[in-house]
């Protein structure tokens, strides 16, 4: 990470899915997802010594076309989503620097 120009600090906001979250081995975009959380932790180890912040966003299931189980009513949805965090299957987790 040695650039003659380079300055230090800034963002690095990599896009993660919740599909990582949840067992769905067959399914390649959740393993690229994962493997784009790996890299956003190995990049903020490495980047945050220099004032680099590293966060991977996952969002959660969006409802479209892909997605025919999520319901399709708003409240539901929110219960359910509701539910996820209580549970713990859904929760914001900083990566270490």
């Amino acid at each position: 990470m040695e650039h003659a120009d380079a300055q230090d600090g800034g963002r690095i906001i990599n896009l993660s899915a919740a599909a990582t979250r949840i067992a769905m081995p067959e399914q390649p975009y959740a393993r690229s997802k994962a493997a784009v959380e790996a890299l956003s932790r190995s990049l903020a180890q490495l980047a945050g010594g220099r004032g680099i912040t590293v966060n991977a966003v996952a969002p959660g299931p969006t409802v479209t076309d892909p997605n025919p189980w999520m319901p399709d009513d708003p409240e539901v949805l929110s219960a359910s989503v509701t539910r996820s965090f209580a549970r713990g299957a859904c929760h914001v987790r900083p990566l270490p620097r």
